[in-house]
């Protein structure tokens, strides 16, 4: 920790030096903030799934295209990681129907590198079996969440019954 604040102290005054040992060659640089934002992001669902293997399960709910839900889905990530310390099985659930490719990966590459890629599943409720989402009883939820969207409710109208599972 001590060498830690040290190297933050110098740190700006040897940037291109720290930069070329890092990268191996001397980039341009320009000095930004280290401050990251620590505000709160409540996410729509977040439930830990409990069994052979414990993990978190994170649902985001979409009802028009968003092209920034890749940047969005990551950020989430990493703060749920950081708080829970357990894996995370990522899912945007689009309700309703775009005709504009849905991205499901976020990707960063640096000087011809790749530096990081971040999935997530994606449902698009559309698609789904109408069967399957009658027999769960989840149409009118989604039905309702649908309808509310942008309005700040979150009243579910009717029962939600998951046959026993979380």
């Amino acid at each position: 920790m001590q060498y830690d604040s040290a190297i933050k102290c110098i740190s700006p005054e040897l940037s291109a030096d720290i930069a070329t040992l890092v990268l191996g060659s001397k980039p341009d640089l320009k000095q930004i903030s280290e401050s990251l934002p620590s505000g709160e992001r409540i996410v729509d669902f977040l439930a830990e799934m409990t069994g052979d293997e414990e993990s978190i399960l994170h649902i985001e709910f979409q009802t028009r295209y968003d092209p920034d839900m890749p940047v969005r889905m990551l950020a989430y990530h990493a703060r749920i990681v950081e708080l829970y310390g357990l894996p995370v099985y990522p899912v945007v659930v689009y309700l309703t129907q775009t005709d504009r490719p849905i991205e499901t990966t976020y990707s960063s590459h640096v000087g011809g590198k790749h530096i990081f890629t971040f999935n997530y599943d994606v449902v698009k409720v559309w698609e789904l079996k109408s069967k399957m989402v009658f027999e769960e009883e989840l149409a009118l939820a989604l039905r309702a969440h649908t309808a509310d969207a942008g309005r700040g409710s979150c009243r579910v109208q009717g029962k939600v019954d998951l046959g026993g599972r979380a």
